[in-house]
């Protein structure tokens, strides 16, 4: 800012010099006259660029508010010392009184010109100031971030504590860090939902996880500047056990209208077998703490919840993973050091991990004599430099043996001759069934069979966006009837070339299927009532039944039996069963 300050006075004492000068009158006013003419405007400068700072408008505003301080400044105190100018202000005064009109017009166009240019800086300073300290709060004392998003699954790279600790000890061990760095934090951050006792429910809210042995260290400010809660102490609650105790934040307190020892569901989604699972768990409200140090961390004006680094591993089931690790460098660290120690920081860490660490697996075959290089994380592939490298160092590294690289895809189909290999719908069977002469298999998204006598295969797949509703067996399950969209389809195990052996299309919606000595049975839905159809083998329409089954609201699945000229029907609906 001093910068800046000297460069408004400069500016200030060319514009007030050539003005003295220009005046004509240098020789005939005295020296304090001078002084006074001179120096006025870039004192008055100097003073408005400081009084801007100091209200924490940015240098660029506080600059240009100086400079027009200045100029102001000049304009006013030269008529005060100089009698030809007070002459020019009485001229301009007279004019102003004679021309009103053009003078309010031009005063006017000033003002507006003036209030837009005033507001623009004013609104562009608040955004500033406004961005700035909620990434301060967010952010509080670190300077350096170590996360990651894996791109595959949309979720937090999850990495061992045991890393975390390996790099900081790395870090304490070079000398271009172990005197600029002041701490370190481990911890999960997760997105969870909460819902109260009255009703109201939060569906996505910011997890905060933290080492208490770490956090202790009072680097970082605690999530309780009034009375210096930390992490610590929730996890001296939580050792106690009982309810699993956490801290949440005052916003998230009153969106769901709760305080301390409320008790409260919280939704997360768990890795299980790489599939995302949602689990819930009850805990109780510890604290409410203030949108401030620690408890800011999601926003001064966002909701959040916070727990010890343990108790959350055990919940999100993560062992002893972590997804972020946070730095503090100190106060004499400038940005631009901070700015050129991050690669170095990163070539750092790529020092620590292991090839354990970022998920390679080696597999040793000591009858083949072979090492299996491969990954277990993501797509479960490795890096083409990686392999590149491999292939490059074979001189070295196993002059004496050959190298296969292998990529494995799945395989949605294939074909030989119009034939289909691959005879599975789907990777998931529901059903297996077995008949005289084949071997049948459903799936949601298809059905098939393989032939045991000479192996030929059949299959039949949905439409996109459909599935297999219901299906139905018939005698000896020699056949199959099934129902998908408005359609339902008959498919027997003589059929090789065929797609099926018959369909009828539906005006309402068919939701079950049955097989009597009659034929089968199909039941509809309509805008009014339910429809119960007789088809014969071919599927062609012999009997047309409506019936006054009741309405429901949402039914998640239909069960229809046909048993001596008797027919049963289920119907399962969000809270209650109805047959």
């Amino acid at each position: 800012m001093l910068v800046w300050a000297i460069l408004v006075a400069t500016l200030l004492l060319a514009m007030s010099t050539v003005g003295l000068v220009l005046f004509g009158r240098w020789k005939q006013l005295s020296w304090s006259t001078r002084i006074i003419v001179i120096i006025t405007g870039p004192v008055d400068g100097v003073l408005g660029v400081l009084l801007f700072n100091w209200m924490g408008v940015s240098s660029l505003s506080a600059t240009m508010g100086g400079l027009l301080v200045g100029i102001m400044s000049m304009l006013f105190v030269q008529p005060l010392v100089l009698p030809q100018r007070l002459l020019v202000w009485r001229l301009a005064r007279e004019n102003m009184v004679r021309r009103k009109r053009q003078s309010a017009l031009m005063i006017a166009g000033l003002i507006i010109a003036s209030a837009i240019i005033t507001s623009s800086l004013v609104v562009g300073d608040s955004l500033d100031m406004t961005v700035g300290q909620e990434v301060s709060a967010a952010w509080g004392e670190t300077d350096v971030l170590v996360s990651g998003l894996d791109p595959t699954t949309g979720v937090s790279v999850e990495f061992d504590q045991e890393v975390a600790n390996r790099f900081w000890s790395a870090l304490n061990a070079d000398e271009r860090f172990s005197k600029a760095i002041d701490g370190r934090q481990f911890g999960v951050v997760s997105s969870v939902s909460l819902a109260a006792g009255n009703g109201l429910a939060e569906p996505s809210i910011s997890l905060f996880a933290h080492n208490a042995t770490i956090d202790s260290e009072a680097v970082w400010a605690p999530l309780d500047p009034a009375n210096g809660l930390r992490f610590s102490d929730i996890a001296v609650a939580n050792a106690q056990g009982g309810s699993i105790m956490v801290a949440i934040n005052d916003v998230a307190a009153q969106t769901l209208e709760i305080g301390v020892g409320d008790v409260l569901e919280l939704g997360m989604f768990v890795s299980r077998d790489n599939l995302r699972v949602r689990t819930t768990e009850s805990v109780e409200v510890l604290a409410v703490v203030p949108n401030e140090g620690q408890g800011a961390m999601a926003g001064t004006r966002s909701p959040a919840v916070f727990l010890d680094l343990s108790t959350a591993q055990g919940m999100l089931e993560m062992d002893s993973s972590i997804n972020r690790m946070a730095f503090a460098f100190g106060n004499d660290v400038s940005d631009d050091k901070l700015r050129s120690l991050v690669p170095e920081l990163e070539n750092l860490l790529d020092d620590v991990l292991t090839a354990t660490d970022v998920g390679i697996l080696w597999t040793l075959d000591e009858t083949t004599s072979s090492l299996t290089i491969s990954s277990s994380v993501g797509l479960q592939r490795i890096s083409g430099a990686d392999v590149a490298a491999l292939r490059e160092n074979q001189s070295s590294l196993y002059p004496n043996a050959s190298m296969l690289e292998v990529l494995q895809v799945p395989l949605i189909d294939a074909s030989y001759l119009g034939e289909p290999l691959l005879t599975l719908a789907d990777s998931e069977v529901d059903e297996l069934r077995q008949s005289e002469h084949a071997l049948w298999h459903i799936t949601a998204n298809g059905l098939g069979f393989e032939r045991l006598d000479n192996q030929e295969a059949w299959l039949w797949q949905v439409a996109e966006g459909e599935r297999v509703i219901d299906i139905a067996w018939g005698e000896q399950n020699h056949e199959v009837a099934y129902l998908s969209g408005d359609e339902v389809l008959l498919a027997d195990t003589d059929l090789v070339e065929d797609t099926e052996r018959s369909s009828n299309v539906f005006q309402d919606r068919p939701v079950a299927i049955a097989h009597s000595s009659e034929g089968w049975y199909v039941l509809t839905v309509g805008e009014e009532n339910h429809t119960l159809v007789l088809l014969d083998d071919d599927l062609v329409i012999q009997a047309s039944l409506p019936t006054a089954l009741p309405q429901q609201g949402t039914v998640l699945a239909y069960d229809l039996v046909v048993d001596n000229q008797s027919v049963f029907l289920q119907m399962e609906g969000l809270l209650s069963t109805t047959s």
